[in-house]
């Protein structure tokens, strides 16, 4: 049987016994369930040790690398077991070795990552030759792979722009979701949510200002702040006097679950940003979108069609955005009865999987 090598540093946790938490590693554990009915799936990581254990109906092996050594380590490694028609996957771009090319292989990309706002304190000459640096760098070394497999046409585009190129080489298969089998959305009340890593460049300081404001209003809404990350703390702080307001943790197979009873869903991104799984999820589970105008949600949302697409980091439009659906029940339903059959049509689960399974069988 054919093997198909997937590496991704910390996926398992050796200690916990347990897949780690994160955006890629639902990607690649989705991944891994669809190929492993076709081929012998390994994802390959860097540890303390060398380790490997089977689960989930694919072997996970951890080589005893050092982090700082990570990429070129693995490599190597790998290209001691690896045969002409295995196939390796960088489960990010970011981690294409340029030490070996192997005969087959693909890299995702999972989205433009540099637009992120700095402080505004280096000078625009060195931000300038930093910014051409890594697009060099970034372009060079998607030249180590066959494929690589693009969740936007964003960074599609900015390939092209960079480089005049028209390549076959960058296949876009967006992300996906599965469909919530039904929803309820309480009358009395009407639910938001922020289900996103509690990081700054995801929103966390914008959408806590704009919930101040409507907090303070005294607007029957309840809060549901869904995740984790250093913003926690000053977010709880932020929003310890409001009752309405509550703070939960939840694995991402429950995402569905968690946003059936949610009227509003706000991904509120300052950058670096595909075609977020957050957004589809909330899409496939009816609620009402607000969105950022940021990467790969662009490829999505239709700004008053299947959501409200506002300027990325203006607190003030998403106050206002919050407020039109908050004071129209008939808005929420229009938006959200299109942005469930945008997903139902346009980003399915078995769309996502058979464009994989294409690909690779090409290979």
């Amino acid at each position: 049987m054919r093997k198909v090598y997937v590496i991704y540093p910390g996926f398992y946790d050796f200690y916990n016994k347990n897949i780690t938490i994160g955006g890629i590693q639902t990607y690649i554990n989705d991944l891994c369930d669809v190929l492993k009915i076709q081929y012998e799936v390994i994802v390959i990581q860097n540890g303390n040790q060398d380790i490997s254990i089977d689960i989930n109906g694919y072997k996970i092996i951890q080589f005893g690398i050092s982090s700082k050594h990570y990429k070129n380590g693995i490599a190597i490694r790998l290209n001691e077991l690896v045969q002409n028609d295995d196939l390796i996957i960088y489960a990010t771009d970011t981690l294409i070795s340029k030490k070996i090319r192997f005969t087959k292989s693909i890299a995702i990309q999972h989205g433009v990552y540099w637009d992120i706002p700095d402080d505004g304190k280096q000078a625009l000459f060195r931000k300038l030759i930093s910014k051409y640096l890594g697009t060099f760098r970034t372009i060079s070394r998607l030249d180590y792979v066959n494929k690589v497999i693009c969740v936007d046409n964003n960074f599609i585009n900015w390939y092209r722009s960079q480089t005049n190129r028209l390549t076959d080489k960058l296949v876009s298969i967006p992300n996906y979701t599965r469909l919530s089998n039904s929803t309820i959305k309480n009358k009395d009340k009407i639910r938001i949510i922020f289900a996103r890593r509690f990081y700054e460049y995801r929103g966390t300081k914008v959408f806590t200002n704009a919930i101040l404001a409507l907090l303070n209003k005294q607007y029957n809404i309840e809060v549901i702040i869904a995740g984790d990350g250093p913003d926690e703390q000053w977010m709880k702080e932020q929003l310890r006097e409001f009752p309405q307001v509550s703070f939960i943790r939840y694995n991402s197979i429950d995402s569905l679950e968690i946003h059936r009873n949610v009227d509003i869903a706000v991904i509120p991104t300052v950058g670096s940003e595909g075609t977020s799984l957050s957004l589809l999820e909330a899409m496939a589970s009816s609620c009402a979108i607000i969105c950022t105008n940021v990467g790969g949600l662009t490829n999505i949302i239709i700004d008053e069609y299947n959501g409200i697409m506002i300027d990325a980091g203006n607190e003030v439009q998403l106050k206002i955005a919050l407020e039109k659906l908050i004071n129209s029940e008939k808005l929420r339903m229009f938006l959200s009865s299109n942005a469930f059959n945008t997903v139902k049509f346009g980003f399915p689960y078995q769309k996502w999987v058979n464009k994989w399974l294409e690909v690779i069988s090409n290979m």
